[in-house]
């Protein structure tokens, strides 16, 4: 491969990540809102939607692999790009699994959503950010997501 080529295959991969987060971000949302209003058509969707940020974890997996083994030798910025985007692909398809844990909580919680389980507000505590401002943008939480995925890797865990 030439550095042309090899360039052109690490910007797919990162739009690969960016849409890996954003999947997983936009679920997070809408399991927020489910949670908030007991919405378990959101919750389902949430549920199914988890596939495919398996399957998109899993071709980003793949993705990398290729470019390790067919890409020689590659400088240090390039290997230490791709082994962090093994780590944060899995770090972050986990979040998803967590995401659709709650989606599930959601649907099984229905039941009790009547009289006797009190209505509590998500939003408020949800929706803030570091600067307690209500509306939080999406690359401030995938910058938070690829920040803990970066940690997670340079600390071993």
């Amino acid at each position: 491969m030439t550095r042309t080529i090899l360039d052109r295959e690490l910007k797919e991969l990162d739009e690969q990540m960016v849409r890996l987060g954003s999947m997983v971000d936009d679920a997070l949302g809408i399991v927020l809102e489910a949670l908030a209003t007991g919405d378990l058509a959101k919750s389902g969707m949430v549920i199914e939607n988890d596939a495919l940020i398996d399957s998109l974890r899993t071709a980003i997996e793949e993705h990398t692999i290729r470019l390790l083994t067919l890409q020689q030798p590659l400088g240090g910025r390039d290997l230490r790009y791709l082994a962090s985007a093994l780590s944060i692909a899995g770090d972050l398809e986990r979040t998803g699994d967590g995401v659709a844990g709650i989606a599930t909580n959601v649907l099984r919680m229905a039941p009790l959503r009547g009289d006797t389980m009190p209505n509590v507000k998500i939003e408020p505590i949800a929706g803030k950010g570091h600067s307690g401002n209500a509306e939080v943008s999406e690359a401030t939480i995938l910058h938070g997501i690829v920040d803990l995925g970066k940690e997670a890797y340079l600390g071993g865990g």
